[in-house]
């Protein structure tokens, strides 16, 4: 066997060193570090865009955010990519960056929730020491670190701070503590459990809010508060049910959506639309099987039909006119409508925009 020279070995040496540092340099500079001293953003041109009646007049902000924006507490979080560095911000309704940090690129799950005093809470996740995942919170307002990083042993699952490994589990909003069980949701420190066939809730306390038979293993939270919760399984239409009560409110679901300003809900199933309020159906409306419930809030629905957009009021049904019959350029729709007036928009890049409300004075009522 012929042994390789000191020449070769050094040599050798020198690649594998190369690639090591060609390595290190790929790596993305990522700051985890919370800054609170960010630029107001300033309004972008809407002049070719056709925005909606309600918003008319508001300021329009490109946050850059690629990933689907959260809300909650009259506050959205999301991030840019930039990189391969993910640059996460939280916006007031009012357009005020409250504050910003970073994560790789590969990690891309965030969960707004909320702990046992009500305290709106972001947790962000990252690489582990000890595992491939780790979680970290800040308290959404301020961007003031709460707990963590504590190592995950699992992967996400959601929706909200749902984990899977060798089990299901949670983590404690208020304390980044493991909490091992048969959870299939998270809102706001609510869980949702299936043993068996019954589904079960629970508060942040552990205190069972309600049980009812269930079949289905999947769930999504619908409307701002997470008022009602849409099951499905294997993607089959669902039903809605009352976060509150575990009552069911409609079946054979495929997407709903809730108005904030008049607690109206709104689903469609494989052929129609139907709105509910106080639990009684308010109208029925039938639709084509390509029509897409995009979004509901300001009191209207949001449809989209191919390249068309249609609305109807949600306490009529009616048609209803949300843009400017001469309005030209692309239709922004929106994605969230809060209950002060503020929206997230669909922006024309597939980005997301977001229609600032002004800063009320302090004892004025809310817009």
């Amino acid at each position: 066997m012929t042994r390789p020279t000191r020449t070769r070995r050094a040599a050798a040496l020198l690649a594998v060193t190369a690639v090591l540092l060609a390595a290190c340099n790929s790596a993305p500079d990522v700051n985890r570090d919370v800054s609170t001293e960010n630029a107001s953003q300033e309004p972008i041109d809407t002049s070719d865009l056709n925005v909606p009646i309600s918003i008319d007049g508001l300021d329009v902000l490109d946050p850059g955010w690629d990933l689907p924006p959260q809300f909650a507490d009259g506050i959205y979080l999301s991030a840019a990519e930039q990189d391969d560095v993910l640059a996460f911000s939280a916006l007031s309704i009012n357009g005020e960056v409250l504050w910003s940090t970073e994560r790789p690129a590969s990690f891309t799950d965030f969960v707004l929730t909320a702990s046992s005093d009500g305290t709106a809470v972001a947790v962000l996740l990252d690489e582990g020491e000890s595992t491939d995942l780790s979680a970290r919170a800040y308290d959404l307002r301020s961007g003031d670190s709460l707990w963590g990083p504590v190592d995950v042993p699992g992967s996400f699952a959601g929706p909200g701070l749902i984990f899977t490994g060798e089990e299901r589990f949670t983590i404690d909003p208020d304390d980044g503590n493991i909490v091992a069980g048969p959870y299939i949701a998270e809102h706001a420190g609510t869980l949702l459990s299936v043993e068996g066939r019954t589904l079960s809730a629970t508060d942040s306390s552990g205190s069972v809010l309600w049980e009812v038979g269930a079949d289905e293993q999947d769930a999504e939270w619908i409307g701002t508060a997470g008022a009602y919760v849409l099951l499905k399984q294997n993607d089959k239409p669902g039903r809605v049910i009352d976060a509150a009560t575990g009552h069911t409110i409609a079946d054979s679901i495929t997407s709903a959506g809730v108005d904030p300003s008049t607690d109206t809900l709104v689903v469609r199933d494989e052929s129609a639309l139907h709105a509910y309020g106080n639990g009684a159906v308010l109208w029925s409306l039938t639709i084509g099987p390509d029509t897409e419930l995009v979004s509901v809030g300001g009191i209207f629905a949001y449809l989209r039909e191919g390249d068309a957009v249609r609305v109807h009021n949600v306490l009529t049904g009616a048609v209803a006119q949300a843009y400017y019959a001469d309005g030209e350029g692309t239709v922004l729709v929106p994605a969230h409508v809060t209950p002060q007036g503020a929206a997230l928009l669909h922006g024309p890049d597939g980005g997301y925009l977001l229609a600032a409300v002004p800063e009320q004075p302090t004892g004025a009522p809310a817009p």
